[in-house]
């Protein structure tokens, strides 16, 4: 893994002028708000001029609204350079050969190979990250699916349907079959083509989860009652659904919601609460692959271990 250094009090220095920036640049918003509320009182008092009250009002509100919105940007700006320097630095001291890109996501047609949501007409992918940990190789990003729709007039509107976090794990064994497992409430028949319902020991599992598998030797191999608890505790971190696949020699794991990523205030203290999040936020196929032992003899290459 690579040793570059996250400097901590470099960040926090840049954090503290940039709320400083911030601060000043409300202040005399607030002040452009002050005039316009006196010059609002002065018109429907009739106490002056109502042309100079309603003159001068209407540029004190555009000039408040001016520089919230610089105010606005200036936060914003500071938090997209940062957070992708934070999880740049923190994605080298993780793994050392990688593929990172905050602007881009995974390619599309791997992100609906295992048949988890519909094809969309606008796909945003984002915080792209592609690496090799132990005998794994995974991809990961964060997603957002839109649908377009229009009106009698022609105006465009893009709805989301489906957002949050996408991993695609492949490891070296051939599982020659399927294993899909997704919330009951939502599965809706998504991915389920041609796979055969499966019922497991856990009565818990089989409450939250329905799964489908090319054959129950299959599901029973890959979901065994230490698997099914762990996705069970997997799944309550998370407050939106989740969808998992094993396709022959890939796991797919697509976690619906936001909030998923790691993120941070500019008005909180930079310090190792943050890295950690953002550690928490890369390392999430290194913790999935722990979950489900993928480097392990079950799923290597040369395993014993027969479906």
């Amino acid at each position: 893994m690579g040793s570059t250094p996250l400097n901590l009090d470099t960040l926090e220095s840049a954090r503290k002028s940039t709320v400083k920036a911030i601060i000043t640049v409300l202040i005399i918003a607030g002040l452009f708000a002050v005039a316009f509320a006196i010059c609002f009182i002065l018109y429907f008092l009739n106490i002056t001029s109502n042309f100079a009250a309603f003159y001068f009002g209407c540029i004190f509100c555009v000039a408040f609204a001016i520089f919230l919105l610089v105010a606005l940007a200036i936060a914003l700006s500071f938090k997209k350079k940062r957070r992708s320097q934070i999880l740049n630095l923190v994605v080298q001291s993780e793994y050392e050969n990688f593929y990172y890109n905050p602007s881009r996501g995974v390619n599309l047609d791997n992100l609906l190979r295992p048949n988890f949501f519909a094809p969309p007409d606008r796909y945003l992918g984002s915080n792209a990250l592609a690496a090799k940990h132990e005998n794994i190789l995974f991809e990961m990003c964060d997603y957002n699916l839109q649908k377009i729709s229009r009106d009698n007039k022609g105006n465009t509107t893009y709805t989301t349907y489906a957002s949050g976090r996408f991993v695609d794990i492949t490891f070296e064994r051939d599982l020659k079959g399927e294993v899909k497992i997704i919330e009951k409430s939502f599965l809706n028949n998504i991915g389920g083509a041609g796979l055969k319902k499966v019922e497991l020991e856990s009565l818990e599992f089989n409450k939250k989860f329905n799964v489908k598998a090319t054959n129950e030797l299959v599901a029973f191999f890959v979901l065994t009652p230490q698997i099914q608890e762990k996705i069970l505790q997997f799944e309550k971190i998370y407050s939106g659904r989740v969808y998992v696949a094993f396709m022959v020699n890939h796991l797919y794991i697509a976690i619906e919601g936001e909030n998923i990523s790691f993120n941070f205030s500019v008005f909180k203290p930079l310090d190792n609460r943050v890295v950690e999040a953002a550690k928490n936020d890369v390392c999430l196929p290194k913790i999935i692959n722990k979950m489900f032992d993928l480097s392990g003899e079950k799923f290597g290459r040369d395993a014993t271990i027969d479906i």
